[in-house]
């Protein structure tokens, strides 16, 4: 506002400055416009020059530099928000296209349902076996065991171990001297499953000197088959037979 007032003193000064220089010619010149201003077009002229001055004033009042110069402005934040991104999807047109489908006659198949076989949980098989065989001259006690006997011996005792001799199980035993048949014992097993079986051989006429084999069979599998020998030349032969039994009287 200062600034206003010094020039509009300003233009005063210059304007009687000017007044004061001017020649006749320039005063005649003033007389003529004072009488210009007191007529009507004068007037509205003079306002019409005062309201374009005004404005003038106004505008150059108002333009940024000098407004912001007297009327420093705060400055506003300005707070930024980045709105969410927005996903377009654009979903394809598609286009079908009408055919037409030959349905073939329909085909009904038989099916024979399978046969499922339960398969029963296998018994452990049990087969029958013999160990430990011992051929004595007396009882046997593990420890007179011998395979050699002497000439026209009478009796000799025999023992081993069995196991898994199920009962009924069809039974053979055969006594051989050098390949002929000498007895045999054939039955269906009525004793234990399992023990120690105690037997002789015996002749009262005393045993034929050679080998001698004695060979027994369960369910027709060879269970043992051991040989033995009588020394010597003892020739007695008096073959037993059959004997449906599965053990002796003697």
């Amino acid at each position: 506002m200062h600034n206003i007032i010094k020039l509009f003193f300003l233009m005063k000064g210059r304007w009687k400055m000017g007044k004061s220089a001017g020649n006749q010619k320039e005063d005649e010149k003033e007389d003529v416009e004072k009488a210009f201003i007191t007529t009507l077009p004068g007037i509205l002229t003079a306002v019409a020059t005062l309201i374009t001055a005004a404005a003038g004033c106004i505008a150059i009042i108002l333009s940024p530099g000098v407004w912001d110069r007297f009327f420093p402005r705060t400055p506003t934040p300005v707070v930024m928000t980045e709105a969410p991104a927005t996903a377009t999807f654009q979903i394809p047109t598609m286009t079908y296209a009408a055919t037409t489908t030959t349905v073939p006659p329909t085909m009904t198949a038989s099916v024979t349902p399978p046969v499922i076989v339960l398969m029963a949980t296998p018994t452990p098989v049990t087969i029958p076996h013999t160990s430990n065989f011992q051929a004595c001259s007396s009882p046997c006690n593990g420890k007179n065991s011998t395979s050699n006997f002497s000439p026209g011996i009478t009796k000799i005792f025999i023992q081993f171990n069995y196991q898994d001799f199920t009962s009924g199980m069809p039974y053979v035993r055969t006594w051989s001297l050098n390949g002929a048949e000498w007895i045999r014992y054939t039955c269906a097993w009525d004793g234990p499953d399992s023990g120690v079986e105690s037997i002789k051989l015996t002749e009262p006429g005393g045993l034929k000197s050679g080998v001698w084999e004695m060979k027994i069979t369960g369910n027709n599998t060879v269970l043992l088959d051991k040989q033995i020998t009588v020394v010597g030349n003892w020739n007695f032969w008096e073959p037993a037979g059959t004997i449906n039994a599965c053990r002796g009287a003697n």
